[in-house]
């Protein structure tokens, strides 16, 4: 589907062939991510792409006739800076490549109809003014970025009203291969349509075909343009507002009306009375494509951006009735997750040097480097392990400042050290409190003098006095001595600044006791940043998020206490948290009897990727939550083979936790649980 900005699914979902296969996939916009996936039932991913800045607007299309970009359709991201830059996927379909920057053309009043307008096998795009009727036609140029096209005058478009209209392309009639326009009055229910067409002077313009008569629809009625009975020409669909029915109709004129296709059944598409939007789309299986008349003709999907309901319904052809109609292939509530307000919580972080000392470069470059949006580090991993919930994109690096205190002198605690390294910013005209969440002073050496053993630190009874603290102190700013620079380290002790405990074992007792949520663990070997050869991760777990109301609230099931009392138990799909697009519970809650001593059951499916990457098998975690601390109470491996089963039982309460695998991919396992304990 070409990108049409008037009849989007949603601000977040488009359409578009991406990776050259005839068919279109989902590309769901979130935040600087953008996220390529078939529109499949398990919505299987295609690749992700992580932009500088966040994508405010998507434009799609195969805007060239050759090179290695064409057949494929081209990505065009209206960022926030006001660029506008190019991307098509990689020749391995695993990434997607930059193709071409330039300053946005179109702005946020403006819409943009995407098609092939000149007949030259290349899209361009028509930006469209409501306010003004205004339009112009932009198209790549070879080597550069768009300009307005040469060579193409409006014809019968000049001087008609084009105020406040909806534009919407297809393929009508009179040129093969070119896009066509139906001009939509919805105030009046009026429909116009134009098609491209070539003068006598050899201009490409516009030729006006016919007006209908007035009432053909409602303001509120839904219009779309597709390709409804497998002819050469497309149709419109018009789904009635306040009925939820759909009309199907030739764009010809009949007396002022439209013709009907009288050849296609409505067959399941969705009846939704005032609600919802549909667009047009191939995105069903090849071999369908094969049926009668199957080959051009559009699929229909269907979104409500309320309750997020999506429906795929397949144009296909019904043997039995020998009829062209439209059958139900899935219905996913999973696309595109509702949009949190995000939380900006900058960090000043401060390079400090001790009096008559130099700054460390490599320092310098370490903390400037991931504290860079963009970069890969700690602003990206902050979005991403809280859901989106945090950004710390404006954080920003300052120094070197010197203290006025030597190295000799720097064993005086955190807070001490924190104080001075703000007091030491102000002396040079720097406010590092002031608009900022909280401080980060980073320092130079582990100790106040030379000489220590490797891995050496504060438990050495000899070298504990020369020790430099480091961590948070219990304003949750941090002081970050040298011992403390990985990704990991410093993101655990500014989750204490963002208001995030530590784990506690089993035992209610013992810190740092889920090697599975940040809050515990630090410095894990498995979880080597490459680029840096640095810790980085693991996320914030299930419980963390759930206390802080930042997890999906869609994806989260609480089931009734009364699992506890059923035989043989309770059983459910669980997909990890950061692999949303799938149709399993991100996370589950299994409620205890009151009567019992003991929290309820917070369970999250672990799997080693993204962040969480270091991990070296997936795992099913079984945590409770006590005086608003997440406590780690087990965990299941993962099975290797299909289908094999692996249980562990908590001994408190005697229930029983089984998983299977289910999918080679690992992406969607079975939970099965079940209370043993004589049941109450």
């Amino acid at each position: 589907m070409k990108t049409n900005s008037q009849i989007l699914l949603s601000t977040k979902i488009y359409l578009g062939d991406i990776d050259g296969d005839s068919l279109d996939e989902i590309i769901e916009v979130d935040g600087r991510h953008i996220y390529i996936f078939k529109c499949q039932l398990d919505h299987k991913p295609l690749l992700e792409h992580v932009f500088p800045h966040p994508v405010i607007r998507l434009i799609i299309g195969d805007f060239v006739s050759e090179g290695r970009e064409h057949g494929k359709d081209q990505l065009l991201a209206i960022l926030s800076d006001g660029s506008l830059q190019g991307f098509a996927i990689s020749d391995d379909l695993t990434e997607m490549w930059w193709w071409f920057k330039q300053t946005n053309f179109i702005q946020s009043n403006e819409h943009y109809i995407v098609g092939d307008f000149d007949g030259d096998g290349a899209d361009e795009i028509m930006k469209y003014r409501p306010s003004t009727g205004s339009i112009d036609i932009f198209e790549k140029k070879p080597n550069s970025g768009f300009q307005k096209m040469n060579g193409f005058t409006l014809g019968n478009l000049k001087g008609f009203d084009l105020r406040k209209k909806l534009i919407l392309g297809g393929n009508f009639g009179q040129a093969k291969n070119r896009t066509d326009i139906v001009v939509i009055d919805k105030s009046v229910g009026q429909i116009v349509r134009f098609d491209t067409a070539t003068d006598k002077k050899g201009k490409k313009t516009f030729w006006w075909a016919f007006t209908s008569k007035t009432g053909l629809l409602s303001e509120e009625d839904e219009v779309i343009v597709a390709n409804i009975d497998g002819s050469t020409r497309d149709g419109i669909l018009i789904r009635k507002f306040d009925t939820g029915t759909y009309h199907l109709l030739k764009l010809e004129y009949d007396n002022g009306n439209l013709s009907s296709i009288n050849n296609v059944e409505v067959g399941q598409l969705p009846i939704r009375l005032k609600e919802g939007c549909m667009v047009a789309a191939k995105v069903r299986n090849k071999s369908f494509r094969r049926e009668l008349g199957g080959i051009r003709r559009d699929d229909i999907l269907f979104f409500n951006s309320k309750n997020k309901e999506f429906i795929r319904t397949d144009a296909r052809y019904d043997k039995a009735k020998g009829q062209l109609t439209y059958w139900w292939a899935y219905t996913s509530n999973l696309i595109c997750e509702p949009q949190r307000k995000t939380i900006s919580k900058p960090w000043a972080i401060i390079l400090c040097k001790f009096k008559g000392m130099d700054g460390d470069p490599v320092i310098e470059r370490f903390f400037r480097e991931i504290f860079t949006p963009g970069s890969g580090g700690l602003v990206e991993y902050w979005h991403d392990a809280t859901l989106g919930a945090i950004d710390i994109s404006q954080s920003k690096v300052f120094g070197w400042v010197e203290l006025d205190i030597q190295r000799e002198q720097a064993a005086i605690g955190r807070k001490n050290l924190i104080d001075k390294a703000i007091s030491a910013c102000r002396r040079n005209g720097i406010e590092p409190v002031w608009g900022f969440h909280k401080q980060i002073a980073v320092f130079t050496h582990d100790f106040t003098k030379d000489g220590a053993p490797p891995d050496t630190n504060w438990t050495n009874k000899h070298w504990k006095p020369f020790w430099i603290d480091g961590s948070a102190d219990g304003e949750g700013r941090v002081s970050a001595p040298p011992h403390t620079h990985s990704g990991s380290f410093i993101a655990h002790e500014m989750g204490h600044g963002m208001g995030f405990d530590h784990d506690l074992a089993a035992d209610l007792k013992t810190h740092y006791g889920d090697r599975n949520c940040l809050m515990s663990a630090m410095n894990i070997k498995g979880f080597i940043h490459p680029k840096w050869n640095n810790s980085f991760g693991p996320t914030m777990s299930f419980p963390q998020l759930f206390m802080k109301n930042w997890m999906y609230k869609r994806r989260t099931c609480k089931f009734s206490v009364s699992w506890f009392t059923k035989s043989p138990g309770i059983s459910f799909k669980m997909a990890p948290i950061h692999d949303r697009r799938l149709n399993a519970y991100l996370g589950v809650i299994l409620p205890i009897p009151k009567f019992l001593p003991f929290g309820d059951y917070y369970l999250e499916y672990l799997r080693p990727f993204g962040w969480n990457k270091g991990f070296g098998e997936a795992v099913l975690v079984i945590r409770q939550i006590t005086n608003n601390k997440s406590v780690f109470l087990g965990e299941i491996a993962l099975p290797s083979k299909l289908q094999e089963k692996r249980s562990w039982v908590e001994p408190r309460l005697k229930v029983k936790f089984e998983i299977q695998k289910i999918r080679s991919d690992e992406r969607i396992i079975q939970v099965n649980v079940v209370s043993l304990s004589e049941k109450t």
